[in-house]
């Protein structure tokens, strides 16, 4: 016979599990969002994300036409998105107890960014790149604004920014623009770059780049997990803890289970 205590015992057990599992599991999410904008892992399908949205690595952040999103990452990096801009994650990895493993490598395919910098930057001034059509930046903890419009664009307003490619580097600092012809030019500095380049990224409000931890689930909007399941593991966490929580459904229903190996294991 159900024991209703045992049940309410084991799902809350197994979605506390699941939240602390998900937490871990990802450094990044959605803080803001507005229009259409769709997340997809590798090479899956694209999917709406919504606000609160978790993001690992190997995702790929698209916005449509006058479509904007604001990213957040656990060390209090920023990263605001462009319409009709498509971001991707590489690799993001922060540590702060092991400054020289940490890594936020993103690529900008097409579109525009603005970047403010957190602790990951400051404890490791080579962990922050960011790969273009046309070049590497590199930073020293700064605020920063990119546009790719054949040529790129670039704008300073804190910090310092190293641009990379088959021509050299060159270094701008607080205050500076430059343009970035090709791979094959070195990035020259420019007095302004043409009016409405950057867009919106000038005027939108950014939260302050204070590190702090991403959503765990049940604070995400509603439809995202269902968004992030049809993504192909966007919010894979939610997922784990639907599985687990039908083999503590069943033990608790039915004194344990006899086999469970298999049906509902995680990937």
């Amino acid at each position: 016979m159900l024991d209703i205590h045992k049940l309410m015992a084991a799902l809350f057990a197994v979605f506390l599990f699941a939240g602390a599992a998900h937490s871990a599991s990802y450094q990044g999410y959605v803080y803001e969002v507005s229009g259409d904008v769709q997340a997809a892992i590798g090479t899956a399908k694209p999917v709406k994300v919504e606000k609160n949205q978790n993001l690992g690595n190997n995702t790929t952040i698209t916005t449509g036409a006058n479509s904007t999103a604001v990213l957040k990452f656990i060390d209090g990096t920023v990263i605001a998105l462009n319409q009709n801009t498509a971001f991707l994650i590489d690799k993001y990895e922060y540590n702060e107890k092991s400054p020289s493993t940490m890594s936020a490598l993103f690529s900008i395919l097409r579109g525009g960014l603005r970047a403010l910098t957190g602790a990951l930057s400051s404890r490791n001034r080579e962990s922050f790149k960011l790969a273009t059509p046309v070049a590497t930046i590199g930073i020293r903890g700064t605020d920063f604004m990119v546009q790719m419009v054949n040529p790129g664009y670039l704008a300073v307003t804190q910090g310092l920014v190293s641009v990379t490619n088959g021509a050299g580097t060159a270094t701008f600092g607080a205050g500076s623009t430059a343009v970035v012809p090709s791979f094959t030019t070195l990035a020259t500095s420019i007095a302004a770059v043409p009016a409405g380049t950057f867009g919106t990224l000038p005027q939108m409000t950014l939260p302050p780049a204070v590190p702090g931890p991403v959503p765990v689930p049940g604070a995400a909007a509603a439809g995202t997990s269902a968004a992030g399941a049809a993504a192909g593991g966007i919010t894979g966490g939610v997922a784990v803890g639907i599985g687990a929580a039908a083999i503590a459904v069943g033990a608790a229903a039915g004194g344990g289970s006899k086999n469970t190996t298999g049906t509902t294991g995680t990937k």
